[in-house]
């Protein structure tokens, strides 16, 4: 391969892989339809793969960025023709400034038929003249210079916006390509006839490295995604860097969640999805309240919704009946609903679903004993609770098992090492990925809960045993949906290491409840049915 020119160098450096390109993509996004057969030039951080939801991405750069990047100098090679084969727009945002003869990168792509959604720090945009200097671009055109070098390549220009003051995103197509076809922009909503999908707002604890939660958002996803593209609304304040980049969120859009125009910014918004896990009373409010206004299907589904203690039971009927489709996690949850006065459907946990991963390096071992720890402020974990956990560990081992950590939030792992107990036993790290996850829990012998759900719902899938471990502290008690949800699936539940450690004299403790379990897969496959005609309309 050549070597690439000075400017691809600076353009490969970290600090030009910044949260303001995605924002840029996030930015352009919102012009282009999804499911469009895309070539990224310059694919950095694969921003566009996340943002855009194309239905093929090919990513290029003349730096490895994953196993599918393909390697080229444009400066110096042309874009292969094979590579240009039914691809329909090619993305070239923050490269043009890169490049030593742009129009005949464009005139290569022109010729094949391809559009190009392009953006460009255009000197003549007055906030953009400050930085051009220590941006180590290697030349400086004005907006009028750039247009028209794509009309000397061939194309015809659809479209000119201003990113935050300091960029321009065009999008030019060549002759012979209606630009409806890639784009909504400048087209009567009531008159367009579009073959983009409908999309499915989708609001939870998303994005934060729980991998309960996470489980769940990947099995709403795949649920849907077969007939939706997938919105996630994510409160970004409180997400966890780099949760872009874990599945499914790599191939969704991604809108903050107090973005309320989100209904009115997308055409074709099949409904709103507030789901899963312990969302409290008003969980995404704004979000279900725009999509009201805006006329579009709301369903809450796979949650537990209890009234807290003196709470205001009207605050949770009022909420409850924004809802045109409630469907409760356990049998209390709906009893608790069905008492101030709203009717909904006992479904179970989204994440009964998840797929279990097969890699090929994790095979069972009937010694291995995964414990997970709940965090919890450290105010709350006196000496006793340290006490009991060590007490546990050496418990399994004088048992002959090998008990190890498996962490199912960043905070989980930080709790154990604040408490000075993460080298006490060695670690499964894996929380952002709930299939890996799973995996680990049905290759384990058994899986020992200290206040965590979902590793408790892993192990009643997988049939492997389980047991909750309820209060090894007096200051420590389970959540009430913890005690719900191991009734529903008939997960053993001890209050104390000596009633968990009995068990392990015996051999190991139960699994989950056959039948129960059975029952709580059907009436989740049941919701989704639901949902998926509600969404449907």
């Amino acid at each position: 391969m050549t070597k690439p020119s000075p400017g691809l160098r600076r353009w490969s450096e970290a600090e030009d892989l910044a949260a303001a390109a995605e924002r840029r993509c996030r930015f352009a996004a919102r012009f282009l339809r999804s499911g469009l057969r895309v070539i990224d030039l310059g694919c950095g951080r694969m921003d566009v793969e996340r943002c855009f939801a194309p239905s093929v991405y090919v990513p290029v750069d003349h730096v490895q960025r994953d196993s599918r990047t393909r390697l080229i100098d444009p400066d110096a090679t042309p874009l292969p023709p094979a590579w240009l084969d039914r691809i329909q727009v090619a993305t070239m945002l923050g490269v043009i400034e890169y490049l030593t003869d742009p129009v005949a990168v464009m005139r290569g792509l022109a010729s094949r038929g391809v559009a190009l959604l392009a953006s460009y720090r255009a000197v003549d945009l007055p906030s953009s003249k400050q930085a051009i200097p220590a941006a180590g671009r290697i030349n400086t055109f004005d907006v009028a210079a750039v247009e028209g070098m794509a009309r000397t390549a061939g194309y015809r220009q659809t479209f000119r916006y201003v990113f935050e003051g300091e960029q321009v995103v065009w999008l030019w197509v060549p002759d012979g390509v209606d630009p409806g076809t890639l784009s909504p922009v400048g087209l009567p909503r009531r008159q367009e006839v579009t073959r983009s999908r409908s999309r499915l707002v989708v609001a939870g604890f998303l994005g934060r490295g729980n991998c309960g939660d996470e489980a769940i958002f990947q099995t709403i996803h795949e649920a849907f995604a077969d007939s939706h593209d997938i919105v996630a609304a994510v409160d970004e304040h409180g997400a966890f860097r780099g949760f872009w980049d874990w599945y499914p969120y790599d191939r969704s859009r991604i809108s903050h969640q107090g973005n309320l125009a989100v209904f009115e910014q997308h055409d074709r918004i099949a409904g709103l999805l507030v789901g899963g896990g312990g969302l409290p009373c008003g969980f995404a409010g704004g979000l279900v309240d725009a999509a009201r206004a805006a006329g579009v299907p709301t369903a809450l589904a796979g949650v537990d919704l209890t009234l807290p203690e003196g709470g205001s039971s009207r605050a949770l009927h009022d909420y409850l009946a924004r809802f045109d489709e409630l469907f409760l996690r356990s049998r209390a949850a709906t009893e608790a609903v069905s008492a101030v006065g709203i009717g909904g459907h006992h479904a179970g946990d989204w994440a009964l679903r998840l797929e279990t991963d097969r890699g090929k390096d994790l095979s069972f071992s009937p010694r291995r004993i995964a414990l997970v720890v709940r965090e919890e402020p450290l105010e709350r974990l006196g000496w006793d609770f340290v006490t009991a956990i060590g007490s546990l560990l050496a418990g399994l081992r004088d048992r002959g098992h090998e008990p190890f950590w498996l962490p199912f939030c960043p905070e989980d792992e930080r709790v154990l090492g604040e408490l000075a107990l993460l080298g006490a036993a060695p670690m499964e790290r894996c929380w952002w990925n709930p299939r890996r996850m799973k995996q680990v829990v049905a290759t384990s012998g058994a899986v020992v809960s200290v206040g965590r759900l979902h590793p408790l719902v892993f192990a009643a899938s997988t049939r492997t045993p389980a047991l909750l471990l309820a209060a090894p502290s007096q200051a420590v008690r389970p959540l009430p949906k913890l005690h719900d949800m191991v009734v529903e699936l008939g997960i053993v539940t001890v209050a104390t290491v000596n009633e968990a450690l009995a068990y392990f004299d015996r051999g190991l403790p139960p699994p989950s409840n056959a039948d129960r379990l059975a029952d709580s897969r059907a009436r989740v496959d049941d919701m989704v049915g639901r949902l998926r005609r509600l969404f449907s309309n």
